[in-house]
């Protein structure tokens, strides 16, 4: 299995301030958890190294202007064009504020015959793209990704959630992959223990719920009384200012 992350920036070849703090706590993290360098792949429009991880750089032309956020189905797209993909391989696409909380072993990941596996936003049939896994022969549902988001000039989330009404080639995985604030009573009954993906940006105020995020899933100030972050991952973000 490898891992996939992703950032282009339309202005400047460089990351923003939170994104530089941030991919370093993704490679710190994925370093302590066991993943061999040549497994962590970096997608960028500039150069980047960081404790021998290095950008594999692409064009900023893949910069998605009418949906920044979506602008990884581009990329993704371009990627399975140049033949960068290994059909036989699976691949774990999450954003930099989608953290491995405990280690995702390959046989665990379970596609049930779909070439994508995401998580919904539990109260909605809406996908959430922050979080997924997919197979390298999977090229085609990538394609026609983009097609709709092109058409509709849609985000990537309701375009999938739009496209898959029409076909099987998506299916839904355990919120244990990308477990967020939002619902967090029945998304975490629901997910398998131990958690895998924490998903949250930290320090900032959580509108639908005027929770901060670090106090919700650093100190366990939330409903469940909960410490999502272990140890581990608690002192990565601490080594990065982030306490």
């Amino acid at each position: 299995m490898k891992q996939l992350l992703i950032y282009i920036d339309s202005t400047s070849l460089s990351f923003d301030e939170e994104t530089a703090t941030l991919v370093k706590v993704q490679i710190d993290n994925s370093i302590e958890i066991g993943w061999d360098l040549e497994d962590i792949l970096l997608v960028t429009n500039f150069d980047y190294e960081y404790r021998g991880v290095q950008s594999i750089k692409v064009s900023s032309d893949l910069f998605c202007w009418h949906c920044p956020i979506s602008t990884k189905v581009y990329v993704i797209n371009h990627l399975f064009g140049s033949g960068f993909f290994n059909k036989r391989e699976i691949y774990w696409y999450h954003d930099f504020d989608a953290y491995e909380s405990d280690k995702i072993k390959e046989a665990e990941v379970c596609l049930d015959g779909c070439s994508l596996g995401l998580t919904a936003y539990r109260r909605s049939a809406r996908w959430s793209t922050s979080s997924f896994f997919f197979k390298g022969d999977s090229g085609l549902v990538f394609k026609l990704w983009q097609d709709v988001m092109d058409y509709f000039k849609a985000d990537d989330e309701r375009s999938l959630t739009f496209l898959t009404r029409i076909g099987n080639k998506v299916g839904k995985i355990n919120t244990t992959y990308n477990l967020q604030m939002l619902n967090i009573r029945n998304c975490y009954w629901e997910a398998v223990k131990p958690v895998k993906v924490l998903h949250f940006h930290p320090d900032v105020v959580n509108r639908h719920i005027g929770a901060n995020t670090t106090d919700f899933f650093i100190r366990g100030k939330n409903k469940l009384n909960v410490t999502f972050v272990s140890d581990r991952l608690a002192r990565i973000f601490e080594k990065h200012g982030i306490k």
